[in-house]
């Protein structure tokens, strides 16, 4: 897995769970549901919006964690700048 691609797509990925609304559903019992997000932005120029099912959230999130994981054990092969 390619570190740094995968951190873009989530970087995308990102923006759809930080700005566009849960869907959630009503229980007969007056209870709610969280369906997941509704993505307003969908690459499909013919969709107005998809579904961003909770399933996928938490796949994304894992696949995330690893990135992160990556990303961490790259860190001693790239030198940080020295503030000035």
């Amino acid at each position: 897995m390619n570190a740094f691609e995968v951190a873009r797509k989530h970087a995308g990925f990102r923006n759809i769970v930080a700005h566009c609304p849960l869907v959630i559903t009503g229980q007969a019992d007056g209870t709610y549901h969280i369906q997941g997000i509704f993505n307003v932005t969908p690459k499909d120029d013919n969709k107005i919006a998809e579904l961003v099912s909770l399933e996928e959230l938490k796949g994304r999130v894992t696949e995330s964690s690893v990135v992160a994981r990556q990303m961490l054990e790259m860190q001693a092969d790239f030198p940080v700048a020295s503030g000035g």
